[in-house]
């Protein structure tokens, strides 16, 4: 008797996945600091060109300028968030320089810290726009240029372990942001999904920085530091570099089948319940 073959199911090795990004483009918000310039170079590294956005203040340029001379297609734009009319247009911005967009990176955020007694509500605003409303915007413009133009859009939002968990600390406005942007992506995922859209989120834990560099400087600071790594399971923060990997995953068609994902990018600082205890 010969084996049942189901009809839908083909034969043989199934190919492996491909990660390549070329002849696709991307816009990437908050490019400038360390997750966002990793994230530039690793989409244009895996093929991609790249739109690279970020406020007025930073050195926008100066990255476009590091892909040019890898010799990678970029455009640069400098843009403050809280501008939503502006915001909106960035997404041209990509189109004229590319003529396509498949990639929008929603990386930029803030976190205005401060306890619940002392906060304002201007900063809560701030945190909001910035956070929430411009992705949801950049979002919006990139799925009406898909509708346009057809072909593929993946979109992939920033989040934080703080959007699943609270960290205190005066993070309040943060983590209600990166709770909300979790939300998003899975709205967007949900409504968009017969377009062919994807919309997933990758949530970092603490991330190298110069800032946690400062704070190391001081006997509270390093207790702090002390106190988020014993969080997280693999012992130590994030590098910048590390978030490229997923988002390079969840930009390419090796993701094809994934979309209202929320990963965590985090040493398993999510899978650890605060009454656990890690083997040292």
């Amino acid at each position: 008797m010969s084996a049942h073959i189901h009809p839908f199911r083909p034969t043989g090795v199934p190919a492996a996945p491909s990660f390549d990004l070329s002849g696709r483009a991307a816009l990437v918000t908050g490019a400038c600091g360390p997750i966002g310039r990793a994230i530039c170079h690793g989409l244009a590294h895996f093929g991609a060109s790249v739109a690279v956005v970020d406020h007025p203040s930073q050195d926008v340029q100066g990255v476009v300028a590091e892909l040019e001379e890898a010799g990678h297609r970029s455009v640069g734009l400098s843009l403050d968030l809280l501008d939503t009319e502006a915001t909106t247009g960035a997404i041209d911005v990509a189109l004229d320089a590319f003529g396509s967009l498949e990639i929008l990176v929603n990386n930029a955020g803030i976190n205005l810290k401060s306890e619940l007694a002392d906060s304002t509500l201007d900063a809560w605003n701030e945190m909001w726009t910035v956070n929430v409303t411009a992705a949801f915007v950049l979002a919006r413009a990139a799925a009406a240029a898909q509708s346009t133009r057809g072909g593929p859009l993946s979109i992939i939002n920033t989040s934080s372990i703080a959007g699943s968990s609270a960290l205190g600390r005066g993070n309040i406005g943060f983590s209600a942001t990166k709770a909300a942007l979790n939300e998003l992506t899975r709205e967007l995922a949900v409504e968009w999904g017969p377009r062919g859209i994807r919309v997933n989120a990758i949530q970092p834990c603490q991330v190298e920085t110069p800032g946690f560099a400062a704070l190391a400087e001081t006997e509270d600071g390093r207790s702090t530091i002390a106190g988020m790594v014993g969080g997280i399971p693999l012992g130590r923060f994030a590098r910048p570099e590390e978030m490229v990997g997923a988002v390079v995953f969840l930009a390419s068609e090796a993701s094809a089948m994934v979309s209202g994902a929320v990963i965590p990018v985090d040493g398993g600082n999510l899978a650890l319940n605060a009454g656990g205890t890690i083997p040292r």
